[in-house]
């Protein structure tokens, strides 16, 4: 009699042991790298789709010299940097593009290529023609852009070209020919840009706006 209860009482605890065994075996299939690995490319993926947009809803607002529908692709707390102003940190990187806008009143062609993103990173080419309004000549301004993203949004953002070739179609004569390349020109013209940003947001503080 003890030994048929005892060949019972191991037929539960076996039956036991083996449903618990499998069950932990589930539980550890859920969390296996390869599932972790498809759940980190889904998001890599949805990642990706928000900052390629971000890049192309920037350069399309721009072909309409729409600045606000271009800001609204930049964080809060955006940096921006290029030859011409330098390096420039929220409101004020926002307000350079609406001057941009402004002063450019629609007599700009712009196009762009070339959208490369890799994880919070990316990067395009885009190119600019126009007339400079100091001088009234034509500028074809070919830049790079490089770009770093958080929350769906554009971050930081590198636009870097020729300044000597801008300088020359710019300005030309001895200015743009010969000065163009040298540091004092890119620190002289840093500081008369960012005078001219200067009074632009002065304005729109006394018109109450950002």
């Amino acid at each position: 009699m003890c030994g048929k209860k005892l060949k019972v009482f191991l037929t539960l605890f076996l039956s036991i042991t083996i449903s618990s065994c499998a069950a932990n075996s589930n539980k550890y299939d859920n969390q296996n790298p390869e599932n972790i690995n498809i759940k980190s490319s889904d998001n890599s993926m949805k990642n990706n789709k928000l900052n390629k947009k971000a890049i192309s809803g920037f350069y399309t607002a721009f072909q309409k010299n729409n600045a606000e529908g271009m800001i609204k692709y930049y964080h809060d707390d955006i940096e921006f940097e290029d030859p011409a102003f330098g390096k420039l940190k929220g409101d004020r990187a926002k307000n350079m593009w609406r001057m941009l806008s402004e002063v450019g009143k629609g007599n700009i062609k712009v196009t762009y290529k070339n959208i490369h993103i890799d994880g919070d990173k990316g990067s395009a080419e885009w190119e600019a023609i126009y007339n400079f309004s100091e001088t009234g000549r034509e500028v074809h301004n070919k830049v790079k852009a490089n770009f770093e993203f958080k929350d769906g949004l554009i971050y930081k953002h590198i636009d870097s070209f020729d300044l000597w070739a801008w300088s020359k179609m710019a300005l030309g004569g001895f200015t743009g020919y010969v000065l163009g390349f040298t540091p004092i020109f890119k620190n002289k013209l840093n500081i008369e840009t960012n005078k001219k940003l200067d009074q632009f947001i002065e304005k729109r503080q006394a018109q109450g706006l950002k």
